[in-house]
């Protein structure tokens, strides 16, 4: 299955950025932890998903690296 195909697409890109410095094992090991919490928390609050807004992250990041 292609990357582009998925619908979690900030799914792929933690996995795929832990992936590169810390390997498979470890990204797995967050992006199930990642889908954990996001779960608990739909259920717990009984509300919908909603996706991370990743112009919000962009920014925080592209703001610590100055």
């Amino acid at each position: 299955m292609r990357h582009e195909a998925l619908h979690f697409r900030h799914v792929v890109q933690l996995y795929e950025r832990l992936k590169a410095t810390k390997g498979h094992g470890v990204a797995i090991g967050a992006v199930a932890r990642h889908l954990a919490e996001a779960t608990y928390w739909v259920l717990t609050t009984k509300s919908a998903y909603r996706e991370p807004n990743h112009t919000k992250c962009s920014t925080v990041v592209s703001s610590r690296k100055g």
